[in-house]
């Protein structure tokens, strides 16, 4: 990014506001993650309770502090839009869900894995597959998904080759998330071309530097897993 800004001349323009006097007006949103993460690693909520206190906090900033909520046909039209992107997400899930299901009660899982190992015993030849695998999955589908159907395939393969499960989730996570800004589908690209109004054609093609970047930090974090180990090592947890 600091390459590409300096190449391109980009510079933000003096607002003529203090640091204090900006930090203010973000206040409340500076505060979402704060609350989010600080309730998740403080153990007030799990994760899965994170997203309901988020949609409270961001329903009381909006009503109470911004005043951007301020009709019920404005909250309607939220929960409307919430409905439907909530909807698609959990259609693929839950069929992701019931092959992962069919996949591991018929002994597709033991199956597929039993193929990935007889093509080499190598774990380096192995895991080059299972990472070109997994980073085409995530140019067609979305990571939940991926997560759903793959996951359960690796798992006896970690266990054959002996690796990390917080290596591997880690590296699995990267690739996944290297995928959604790929193409051709490319979910977050989408995401990314509807908020800015901008094309597929031009998001995608700045992407690729960026891409490239993100493969290059899969290569390092799958070249040396203490990089993703030894944070959790140091602190007691492994």
């Amino acid at each position: 990014v600091l390459i590409i800004s300096r190449k391109r001349g980009y510079r933000g323009q003096p607002s003529g506001k203090s640091v204090g006097t900006a930090l203010k007006e973000a206040f409340w949103g500076v505060m979402t993650p704060v609350v989010i993460l600080g309730g998740i690693y403080g153990g007030v909520f799990t994760p899965t309770e994170a997203a309901a206190v988020a949609v409270f906090y961001g329903l009381f900033v909006g009503v109470f502090i911004y005043r951007t909520i301020n009709s019920i046909s404005i909250l309607v039209e939220i929960f409307a839009a919430s409905i439907r992107a909530t909807a698609v997400v959990m259609l693929v899930v839950t069929c992701a869900g019931l092959f992962s299901w069919v996949a591991s009660t018929v002994g597709l899982v033991e199956k597929g894995s039993a193929v990935l190992l007889a093509v080499s015993d190598n774990q380096w030849v192995v895991l080059l597959m299972i990472n070109i695998i997994l980073l085409l999955a995530g140019m067609l589908l979305d990571a939940i998904s991926i997560y759903y159907v793959f996951l359960p395939f690796m798992l006896p393969i970690m266990a054959h080759f002996n690796w990390d499960p917080v290596w591997f989730g880690i590296m699995m996570t990267v690739n996944l998330a290297v995928g959604q800004v790929t193409p051709p589908v490319a979910v977050n690209l989408y995401v990314g071309a509807n908020i800015s109004g901008i094309s597929m054609e031009r998001i995608s093609k700045a992407a690729l530097p960026l891409i490239f970047a993100s493969l290059l930090a899969l290569v390092v974090i799958i070249i040396f897993p203490d990089l993703s180990t030894f944070v959790p090592r140091m602190l007691g947890q492994m």
